[in-house]
């Protein structure tokens, strides 16, 4: 086996698609690390011409023993369980640091030493490969809990390769409730780039929670060059007081023909069950007049509405990660935290990427699609829209 540097091209197909597929490894997160003072270089590991194993490093000076740091997030992408890969890369990997001055190598891989379900109950035996590249020299920092090894250790993951349904079978009873909440509530979840609101809300979270958002020169930063790759995307969950209001008047109208449908039938014949269904549904409305209440008290107080939660996704193609997110403190009883993770695990059942000319052909149905329930001045709007390079086309699944 050999190593050598390769381009960022020859990486990324070979990460893309791969299991350890991560956006840490990708050449836009090299640049964006780039502007905070780390310089980056990526190697590629070969056996007889063929492409092994790869990592994106970054590096950062030590002025005084002019030496280097080196740090390879969510890397190198390899197959963990080829132990002697693990071991040939490793002796290259000290080669290869000897000869460019570091100082030392920090890595922390996609390898899950652990698993369990919702119930707390291991889905995987025990990996013991922190002892087995302890045995190869490296130095393991310990089975800490929060971000001390630079990355979290416990992460949440949910498969979608058996449709967004069974995510949601899966979904225990008080998650459940609380999307329903969010969806009573009429909390909207929509794009936007709009980062003072991002911030502001961060700082709620941030201040609420006693932890440090981070920077927002950092974020502006980062955000627009992911953004421009079409890997990252801020989302917001709005209160709306007027559709709020909207949804109880509808569901006061629908109690309202239940209850004179009763009174119809306990006229006709009077009987226990029936006297008891009408009380049940009196006691209901009376807890939607209160919600009404507080719907017209926050109208008054939010006429535009609120922003209670937001998120920032990022993406490569067969992946999505919510990295950064927080919600106010004010309505939370709303849920919209929930509702806004739910775009973190979308409803997309089929992805694709078109290239200029397909997406030149498909734009005229992308524009009769947005076109429909809209006003004439936004559908004269529609007939400039105009396609980029390529479109990225995604089929949506929604239950209701």
């Amino acid at each position: 086996m050999i190593c050598r540097t390769i381009d960022a091209k020859t990486h990324e197909q070979f990460m893309i698609g791969s299991p350890k597929e991560h956006f840490m490894q990708t050449a836009v997160w090299g640049q964006i690390k780039s502007t905070d003072g780390w310089q980056h270089e990526i190697i590629g590991f070969y056996q007889d011409d063929r492409l092994c194993a790869s990592a994106l490093l970054f590096k950062k000076a030590v002025p005084v023993l002019k030496k280097y740091l080196y740090y390879c997030p969510r890397g190198p992408i390899a197959d963990y369980d080829d132990r002697a890969l693990l071991q040939e890369m490793t002796l290259l990997l000290r080669k290869y640091l000897q000869e460019h001055h570091a100082l030392a190598l920090t890595i922390d891989p996609d390898v899950a030493i652990a698993a369990w379900d919702k119930y707390d109950k291991p889905t995987m035996a025990r990996s013991d490969l922190a002892e087995f590249l302890c045995s190869l020299g490296w130095k393991h920092s310990g089975y800490v809990k929060n971000f001390e090894n630079k990355q979290p250790r416990y992460t949440f993951r949910l498969s979608l390769s058996d449709g967004i349904d069974s995510v949601y079978d899966q979904c225990d009873r008080m998650a459940r409730k609380n999307l329903k909440f969010a969806q009573e509530a009429a909390i909207r979840v929509y794009p936007s780039d709009e980062m003072d609101r991002y911030f502001e809300i961060m700082r709620d979270t941030a201040e609420r929670d006693h932890f440090y958002e981070g920077s927002p020169d950092y974020y502006r930063r980062l955000y627009p060059m992911l953004k421009e790759k079409n890997m990252a995307q801020l989302w917001f969950a709005r209160y709306e007081p007027k559709e709020n209001l909207r949804l109880i008047d509808h569901a006061l109208q629908e109690i309202d023909e239940q209850l004179a449908e009763l009174d119809k039938k306990l006229a006709a014949k009077a009987t226990p069950r029936l006297e008891t269904t009408k009380q049940q549904t009196l006691e209901k409305r009376g807890r939607i007049e209160k919600q009404r209440a507080l719907a017209l008290e926050y109208l008054e107080k939010y006429p535009d509405g609120l922003d209670l939660s937001t998120l920032i996704t990022v993406s490569t193609p067969h992946r999505t990660w919510t990295v950064w997110g927080g919600s106010r403190s004010q309505l939370r009883q709303f849920a919209a935290n929930y509702k806004i993770t739910s775009i973190g695990y979308a409803r997309w059942v089929r992805l694709a990427r078109l290239g200029k000319e397909d997406s030149a052909k498909l734009l005229p149905q992308i524009i009769r699609m947005l076109s429909c329930g809209m006003d004439q001045s936004f559908r004269e709007k529609l007939q400039t829209l105009t396609c980029a390079d390529q479109f990225t086309v995604a089929l949506y699944s929604d239950e209701e």
